[in-house]
């Protein structure tokens, strides 16, 4: 045997063992030839059953007519290979999709066609469920209100997605351009708009941007927020892609909720700022008679003068921490940078007299410096050292670690039961016979949160002491 025919039949095994279906079939009849094992297994037939056949037999969407049309550009020689989807039918009528290559061999004196058979059952499986899930993400975007876009920064040919093209008021056949998009923005957000879609493209950062757009048919006007990113080919910009958002309706209720907010803030004001009036008048006049009219009033009145005084003066306490917090909305006051010790040693030198009645030590150590509201920053500090000399601490440790301030005391401690509560506005501990505005730590919570920070609590309990855990930004917070 010749080295050629040893890879002749090396070859032909190999073809009668392919995974893929490969047939032979004669130029003129259209009768097979030769089928290998893989045809006659998917299609259900015996090889001589086959060899009575023809390729059209076994596709059911072709007649003599379109199969000759088909395969024309073979037997014209302007084509040496064709490639197309078709389905086979089995012998028991079942049918499954398949991908055809199909070529004339013409150079030996008995031509045929060879055709080489891919099973694709598996690929337009996956093809439906891709459909599906591009339906859901269609209909997902629409019923969100955003819309995709992709746009081929050289030839300006856009792909969008319907949900896009109703946003922003266009035909379905209509291009999306750079220069349609500026058209449609609203003048006073356009030049903020160009700047960062000029910056997206020259450095290649996202693009992330709310902006207002007056529709193309109905010139109605709509927030946007969109979203977008740059595509690059051969370092140079190629493709612009990402999705737009229609916030109309979430800009029309913050607004709602702002106005909402500004004139509940303005009654509080409004409200605490009047009522302190009638409460300084109640406390001069009861202590006018306690002081001046001793003497004609009997030990009874006594008690229910100092009752009505002690209420108003908690009373006038009370506003003024209402106003402190109706303040804190208000009142944006601009950040500096200044030594966190420093303020707690002015804290502590302020305070110096309540320090020695309690007989209270307070250690310092080592703060970073900040960079923030200087005075609300003060006032909480303030706040909560004067709050553990109020419930009996003897030792008061002020630090930092971790990136979190701490002030910790040995005080009578918070049941595990109102850690969570005392933040809340009128909460107060009830374990001595302290009376206070229970405002304190929700203004110290508003701080912090005005500072993008938060404010927590630990406690094992009753006389177990307390500490007291404030985190800021990390903008906040500046190297030493």
């Amino acid at each position: 045997m010749t080295k050629i025919e040893k890879n002749i039949d090396l070859y032909g095994e190999l073809v009668n063992n392919s995974f893929n279906e490969i047939y032979l079939f004669d130029t003129v009849s259209y009768k097979f030839i030769y089928l290998n094992t893989s045809a006659l297994n998917n299609l259900g037939y015996t090889l001589e059953e086959m060899i009575e056949l023809t390729p059209i037999d076994i596709k059911p969407d072709h007649d003599v007519n379109s199969f000759e049309k088909l395969i024309f550009p073979l037997r014209n020689k302007k084509k040496t290979k064709i490639q197309f989807c078709t389905n086979h039918q089995r012998k028991d009528g079942t049918l499954y999709p398949v991908e055809v290559h199909l070529q004339l061999n013409s150079k030996k004196k008995n031509p045929y066609f060879s055709a080489f058979i891919i099973d694709i059952t598996e690929r337009k499986f996956q093809e439906i469920k891709l459909k599906k899930s591009e339906k859901s993400l269609l209909e997902a975007q629409r019923l969100a209100k955003i819309g995709s876009f992709n746009l081929d920064l050289k030839t300006q040919i856009s792909k969008t997605s319907a949900s896009f093209n109703d946003i922003i008021g266009i035909d379905l056949d209509s291009e999306l351009t750079f220069n349609l998009w500026r058209t449609i923005t609203h003048p006073d957000d356009a030049p903020t708009n160009q700047k960062a879609l000029e910056e997206c493209l020259k450095t290649g950062e996202n693009f992330d941007l709310e902006y207002r757009i007056l529709t193309k048919n109905t010139q109605e006007l709509k927030w946007i927020h969109g979203l977008g990113k740059v595509i690059y080919k051969d370092d140079e910009p190629a493709f612009f892609f990402g999705t737009i958002q229609d916030i109309t309706e979430k800009k029309e209720k913050e607004k709602e909720l702002r106005i909402t907010n500004e004139n509940l803030q303005d009654l509080v004001y409004i409200a605490s700022h009047d009522l302190q009036i009638p409460l300084v008048s109640m406390v001069g006049y009861t202590t006018n008679l306690l002081e001046n009219n001793k003497e004609n009033i009997n030990e009874e009145v006594v008690f229910s003068l100092k009752r009505i005084q002690s209420n108003a003066y908690r009373m006038h306490k009370l506003v003024l921490s209402l106003l402190d917090i109706s303040r804190l909305n208000t009142e944006k006051k601009s950040y500096q940078k200044f030594s966190l010790t420093k303020l707690i040693n002015k804290i502590i030198k302020d305070i110096s007299l309540t320090i020695e009645k309690s007989n209270a030590k307070i250690t310092v150590t080592k703060l970073p410096n900040l960079f923030a509201d200087k005075e609300r920053i003060e006032d909480v500090f303030r706040n909560l050292l004067l709050n553990a000399l109020i419930y009996e601490s003897k030792k008061i440790e002020i630090g930092f670690k971790n990136n979190v301030f701490f002030i910790k005391d040995d005080g009578l401690g918070i049941p595990e039961t109102q850690l969570k509560k005392i933040f809340k506005p009128g909460e107060r501990l009830k374990m001595n016979k302290v009376d206070g505005s229970g405002m304190g730590l929700t203004f110290c919570e508003k701080v912090l949160e005005q500072h993008d920070g938060k404010i927590w609590a630990t406690s094992k309990g009753p006389n177990t002491g307390t500490t007291i855990y404030l985190k800021l930004n990390s903008k906040n917070i500046l190297k030493s």
